[in-house]
C-alpha cells in the first residue's frame, strides 16, 4: 500500500475510529500477501475488477467472513484514493 499514513490519517474523518482503522491497515497488508500483489496495483482496473479477485478461491484457506473484511477493507482505500 502506498499510502498507509495517509490512509491512516483519512479514516477517523470518514467514519472508522479506534482499533479499527489497524484493523484496515493489517487486512489490507494480509490481502496483500495472500494475493502476492498490492492493493494499489489490485484496484488499478477498478474496484470491481479488484472485488471480484477477493474470493475464497484466489485466497483459499480463509474464512468467508475475512474475504467480507477483505472488501470492505478495499472499497475504504478505494474511497480514499477517490478523495485524494
Amino acid at each position: 500500500m502506498n499510502n498507509e499514513d495517509s490512509f491512516k490519517d483519512w479514516l477517523p474523518h470518514n467514519g472508522v475510529h479506534g482499533n479499527s482503522i489497524r484493523s484496515y491497515v493489517s487486512y489490507l497488508a494480509s490481502l496483500e500477501k495472500a494475493l502476492g500483489v498490492s492493493v494499489d496495483k489490485l484496484l488499478k482496473p477498478g474496484l470491481e475488477n479488484a472485488l471480484e479477485r477477493i474470493n475464497s478461491r484466489q485466497i483459499p484457506g480463509r474464512p468467508e467472513n475475512t474475504i467480507r473484511r477483505y472488501k470492505t477493507a478495499v472499497k475504504k482505500y478505494s474511497m480514499f484514493l477517490n478523495a485524494t
